[in-house]
């Protein structure tokens, strides 16, 4: 019997017969975006400067805790600073 004295037959819930997977293409499609976001994140890694975040630095480019390479064109870049951290 239905819902509130209703005379609609009610319907025989079968949920194991017509099941199958959808959710594939979605898995694919996620795992792909995962490998790109790794992607992005170990390019920027390698070829940004992330001890800049870490140690700091001054106007002309020296990153304080390490040897610097001279820049071409700013006279006092190239400093040591590995006494400065």
């Amino acid at each position: 019997m239905g819902c509130c004295g209703s005379t609609g037959k009610t319907r025989e819930w079968k949920p194991l017969e017509e099941r199958r997977c959808t959710d594939v293409p979605w898995l694919i499609l996620f795992a792909l975006f995962n490998i790109g976001m790794l992607f992005i994140c170990g390019f920027s890694i390698s070829t940004g400067a992330a001890s800049r975040l870490i140690s700091g630095y001054d106007s002309y480019g020296n990153i304080c805790g390490q040897k610097n390479t001279k820049i071409p064109g700013i006279e006092l870049s190239g400093r040591d600073q590995t006494a400065n951290e």
